[in-house]
């Protein structure tokens, strides 16, 4: 795959495999409209179940979709690195949505229809700025001389902002009950799954998954979408029986 200084992953499983071991690395680290990113073209295998894999710097893995700023990339143009660990509190969640956005308008998803993908931090900065980026980019080519924006409008079968709700979130927000009402808003119940982050908190788990929960019970949610974020989506995905049907 396409070395850059990202954290990289690899690749989506095969539809045929996906009963079987529906989670699997996909393209982290790369540039995401880069062709090698969409593995039909290069093996002509159907893709269909894509979790992105990142690894962390402790080299502990996740397997949601999770784009990272490292210390080195700045906050300002001629400064050395970035500060107070800008580039993790705020880096990561920027990360994750300009890769989204790289996915939408390269056309993802309509080149792997069937294509699943869990950002992780419930879609980054995407959902709380969905008003802007639907109306900003509803006139994409507006602010740019230099190439022909309006065509990727033309050739796109829907609004952009409807291909970001194609993307699933996950519940990974610090406990804040508001945050995951804005995700939830913004994806619907169906698309948004439970996570933690276990272990990094200040209490070495814990805390996160306490607070995670706390989160959702907090939105006095109804009991048909509880169940669907604390396990029935992620069930789905992983092509799991559902035991209380038969």
């Amino acid at each position: 795959s396409l070395q850059s200084d990202r954290p990289q992953a690899h690749c989506a499983i095969p539809s045929e495999q996906a009963g079987k071991q529906p989670l699997a690395e996909a393209a982290v680290g790369v540039v995401k409209d880069h062709p090698s990113v969409l593995g039909r073209d290069s093996d002509g295998v159907r893709r269909e179940v894509c979790v992105v894999r990142r690894s962390h710097p402790n080299g502990v893995d996740g397997d949601f979709f999770h784009q990272k700023c490292v210390p080195a990339h700045p906050d300002y143009v001629g400064e050395q690195k970035s500060k107070y660990e800008i580039w993790q509190v705020l880096g990561w969640p920027f990360e994750t949505s300009i890769a989204m956005a790289r996915m939408v308008f390269s056309a993802f998803f309509e080149k792997l229809p069937d294509l699943r993908i869990i950002t992780h931090h419930c879609g980054g900065m995407i959902p709380y700025f969905s008003g802007r980026a639907e109306t900003l980019w509803a006139q994409l080519g507006s602010r740019t001389a230099d190439e022909n924006y309006e065509e990727v409008l033309k050739r796109m079968a829907k609004k952009p902002i409807e291909y970001f709700r194609m993307f699933y979130g996950d519940t990974v927000l610090g406990g804040s009950a508001s945050a995951l009402r804005c995700g939830l808003d913004f994806f619907g119940a169906d698309r948004v799954v439970f996570a933690s982050d276990c272990p990094f908190d200040p209490e070495g788990g814990p805390m996160f998954i306490r607070e995670g929960i706390r989160s959702v019970e907090d939105l006095k949610l109804s009991e048909a979408d509880k169940r669907k974020i604390y396990f029935g989506n992620a069930m789905k995905l992983l092509r799991m029986p559902d035991p209380n049907k038969k």
